[in-house]
């Protein structure tokens, strides 16, 4: 017999790792508007913000799938909105 892995956390174990890292992600990014005048606080301040989008990102992405939004569908509404680049060459007459 052959098994796959499923995970088995839900949308309310997702909603709480993304509720407490984006409140962590608020606090750091408080921290570094006010540290202004240190490098190393700045870098410190800068690993932690990436560290918190870590956790936040996989937890948001599994929302957006148990609320029944599928990758595809995203991405195809997005391209509805999406507007073409002007064209650097005018175009010629006929």
């Amino acid at each position: 017999m052959c098994s796959a892995s499923v995970s088995t956390t839900g949308p309310t174990e997702a909603r709480g790792v993304l509720l407490v890292a984006s409140l962590a992600q608020l606090v750091v990014a408080a921290g570094l508007a006010l540290a202004i005048d240190s490098v190393a606080a700045i870098l410190v301040f800068a690993t932690l913000l990436g560290i918190g989008f870590a956790f936040a990102q996989p937890a948001e992405f599994s929302l957006a799938l148990a609320g029944g939004i599928s990758v595809g569908v995203a991405l195809a509404g997005l391209a509805l909105y999406r507007r073409p680049l002007p064209s650097a060459e005018p175009e010629l007459a006929r």
